[in-house]
């Protein structure tokens, strides 16, 4: 019920949608038509459900408070205002809501998808490979990792050393990914190999040239830009510095 709101809320009546069936979308051509990017969407989306959706009249409700917003405000006054992560917890779920995944730490520190992550400060965790510990990581930006130190109960953000996290800030796992499939199509990298700064940085090159070649970008092209972090400009992120003690970022 809530998607298929969604749909005729808003969905279809932007530029390219695709309509909830073939005899709907007749002879109109989604792909011609699309000129939305994800993020407008979701930024579409968010509007549409907190400025139209929370205060349309709802037949289930009651009279007195028909829409949804009214009905919270009324929950809130019968029940009290529900808890709230402060502003000193947020960094602490920022990084507690990413990915997670079991990881030893040896003497090369972690080793992530041909990426290694290692601290000098972090060698007292160096128990064998039968000792692993909680491991979160972030999809858009693959230049750090924080690992859960089980005595403290802190996270402690770990840089990458080996490609190194200023080679790799502002990359994502999907960029990162294509890199390495680039660099083996045209015979410069082994499988599971992680490759070296002049790789890395031919890597780049080809992939933002491939992209800005496409002068005419279809939308399946334009979704693959994005994913590979290429926005409206198709620049590269920055380097930063700086970057290549542990820190501690948050504790329980």
């Amino acid at each position: 019920r809530l998607i298929g709101t969604l749909n005729w809320g808003i969905i279809h009546s932007l530029d390219g949608t695709r309509k909830s069936s073939v005899n709907d979308l007749g002879d109109y051509n989604p792909e011609e038509n699309a000129i939305y990017t994800l993020d407008d969407v979701i930024e579409l989306l968010t509007l549409y459900i907190t400025d139209v959706y929370h205060h349309k009249v709802h037949r289930a409700l009651p009279l007195d408070t028909p829409t949804p917003a009214s009905m919270y405000y009324a929950g809130l006054n019968s029940t009290g205002v529900p808890e709230w992560i402060s502003e000193e917890e947020e960094p602490y779920y920022k990084i507690e809501l990413l990915p997670t995944i079991e990881k030893p730490y040896t003497r090369d520190g972690v080793r992530l998808e041909n990426v290694e992550y290692k601290s000098p400060e972090l060698f007292h965790l160096i128990q064998g490979r039968h000792v692993k510990y909680k491991v979160k990581y972030d999809i858009d930006d693959i230049s750090r990792i924080y690992i859960l130190l089980p005595k403290s109960n802190e996270y402690v953000e770990v840089p990458a050393a080996n490609p190194s996290a200023n080679e790799l800030y502002g990359v994502s796992r999907y960029m990162y990914k294509k890199m390495l499939e680039n660099l083996r199509t045209i015979g410069k990298l082994n499988l599971n190999r992680i490759p070296g700064s002049r790789q890395l940085a031919e890597a780049k090159v080809n992939l933002h040239a491939k992209v800005q070649a496409k002068k005419q970008l279809n939308r399946r092209e334009i979704q693959e830009a994005h994913k590979m972090g290429y926005k409206y400009k198709l620049s590269l992120p920055t380097k930063v510095t700086n970057i290549n003690k542990p820190k501690i970022v948050f504790g329980k």
